[in-house]
């Protein structure tokens, strides 16, 4: 009598025996070959619940202190504002950070609208998320000083204060420096009587500017008086000589009131800009 047995050795792989017989004997013939089942299914069709409770887990990233996160705006109420985070808890702009955005800030800000959150707390005490609209803002403002760094753009900036070092110009949210020592039209060796009243002089002026350092960490954004107008003295004298080569000027008059007008446009002497071999000029 011919009889089969099949022993499973795992999940894939079974051993049979194709004669019962001979197995009783002592005398095995067996045969490995792969399991196969008619209802196995491709672990890809059928995800599983932990699987997909894992997925879900993934895609809300702990928020971290210091962090900027893309936001979508769930409510507005009286002493907060309520957005989404893309965490397992809501963000809370609070009341304090609210009365920091000027009204034209506010008024922009919609049930639905996407805005840039600064992430000041990953928890409080029940278990939000308090965030900054107001610090999103200042990251911003650094980032574009950083732009005008590495650009060489000059930015026109009004004085609002001084101090015994040099005067203060707003930046956006952020407070640039000029040093007394970067500044066009201040004396030197004052005494600091007379440094203190020439640099208050100086409040509400609108100054040309070139950013000069940018240290984030530190708070630190410096500008330029001097360097911003050795850059628009060079670009001038670029521009002025090229009109001098193309335009061939017959005449030192031409030249004269060429260089009048930069003279006028700056706001200050042409001393320090020299054209050399310029006709009728010497």
């Amino acid at each position: 009598m011919c009889g089969e047995a099949v022993i499973l050795v795992n999940w894939e792989t079974e051993i049979r025996f194709t004669n019962l017989p001979k197995l009783l004997r002592g005398e095995v013939e067996a045969v490995e070959q792969p399991l196969v089942m008619d209802e196995l299914v491709e672990e890809e069709q059928v995800p599983s619940l932990m699987g997909e409770l894992f997925e879900e887990e993934y895609d809300y990233k702990h928020p971290k202190r210091g962090s900027i996160r893309q936001a979508v705006v769930l409510s507005i109420e009286p002493h907060q504002i309520v957005v989404d985070v893309r965490a397992k808890r809501d963000g809370i702009v609070p009341e304090g950070d609210l009365v920091r955005l000027r009204e034209s800030e506010l008024s922009a800000i919609e049930v639905g609208a996407e805005i840039l959150v600064y992430v000041l707390s990953p928890q409080d005490n029940d278990g939000n998320v308090i965030v900054s609209v107001n610090m999103a803002l200042v990251h911003q403002d650094w980032l574009r000083a950083e732009e005008f760094l590495e650009s060489g753009e000059i930015h026109e900036g009004k004085v609002s204060n001084c101090n015994k070092g040099g005067v203060i110009v707003p930046f956006g949210r952020i407070s640039g420096f000029v040093p007394a020592s970067q500044l066009v039209d201040m004396p030197r060796r004052l005494s600091h009587e007379r440094k203190m009243a020439r640099l208050s002089e100086f409040i509400g002026e609108t100054l040309p500017l070139k950013v000069i350092e940018v240290q984030r960490i530190r708070r630190r954004l410096i500008f330029s008086e001097r360097v911003a107008q050795r850059q628009w003295c060079e670009q001038q004298k670029q521009q002025l000589m090229t009109s001098f080569t193309k335009a061939r000027f017959d005449g030192a008059s031409s030249a004269a009131c060429a260089i009048s007008a930069l003279s006028l446009t700056w706001g200050a002497p042409m001393a320090w800009c020299t054209f050399p071999n310029s006709p009728g000029i010497g």
